[in-house]
């Protein structure tokens, strides 16, 4: 049997196996770190869903992006969160990578943190 030669991507000097022609979903990706997240991805060559609560962020990187897509969802609203993530999944074809970017950076000392937080 002959060995598959998987494509390469070298990135800072260290050869990563290529993900061209994956499909990744990664939540929080409107902005910031979420959003580089989603830049990289693309560039590589995958086809990329992502959702954030931030539409006008959303919906401007995608335009940006080839095989990029988004919905407009906020993870804490779980009835949208299922919508938006079957939505995405058939956008993209499914789900190679998940990403889970979402973040919630509220800081509360530990007396403040109820059983609904």
């Amino acid at each position: 049997m002959a060995s598959q030669s998987i494509p390469e991507v070298t990135f800072a000097g260290v050869a990563f196996n290529s993900l061209r022609g994956r499909s990744v979903i990664v939540t929080g990706g409107a902005s910031g770190i979420g959003a580089d997240i989603v830049r990289g991805f693309a560039a590589q060559g995958c086809t990329v869903g992502f959702l954030d609560r931030d539409a006008a962020a959303g919906e401007a990187l995608a335009a940006k992006l080839d095989q990029v897509h988004f919905k407009a969802c906020d993870v804490v609203d779980v009835a949208a969160l299922k919508l938006a993530m079957a939505a995405l999944l058939e956008l993209t074809g499914g789900a190679d990578v998940l990403v889970n970017n979402v973040a919630n950076d509220q800081r509360h000392v530990l007396e403040e943190v109820t059983a609904e937080y």
